[in-house]
């Protein structure tokens, strides 16, 4: 097999494990995710106040506390953000330069679809608070 075809298939085998790994790791994780509990429950903040039994002054510290603190996580979130869109795009363009034209339309299709798929999980909105309200 030539080295450009078998650079292809590794790079689709390797998509095709990580999506099962990454499958099989998150259903084991999801079985233990209490998101549910948290719509039905209210508020994160509400949920840690209650099971700590604080009173109204040390519930409204918690919440002065984890508000000082939200501008440092959405900065942090935006940074990740754009660290991983930049390697994304890195590695795109890698693939894209051992194309062809023809693969090399294929590819931007499923590009495309790739970035729609993620964007209409995201909501459409990538810099959206994904917070439990």
């Amino acid at each position: 097999m030539e080295p450009r075809r078998r650079l292809i298939l590794y790079i689709i085998v390797s998509f095709i494990l990580g999506a099962i790994g990454g499958g099989f790791i998150g259903s084991k994780l999801a079985g233990r995710h209490d998101w549910p509990d948290r719509r039905e429950g209210g508020s994160p903040l509400k949920q840690f106040s209650e099971r700590l039994k604080l009173d109204e002054r040390q519930t409204a510290i918690v919440d002065s506390i984890l508000e000082g603190h939200r501008a440092v996580f959405d900065t942090l979130r935006t940074s990740y953000g754009k660290a991983f869109r930049m390697q994304r795009d890195s590695i795109r363009i890698q693939i894209g330069r051992i194309l062809d034209d023809e693969q090399r339309k294929l590819y931007e299709a499923y590009r495309q679809e790739m970035d729609q798929r993620e964007a209409k999980r995201r909501g459409g909105d990538e810099g959206r608070d994904r917070r439990p309200q």
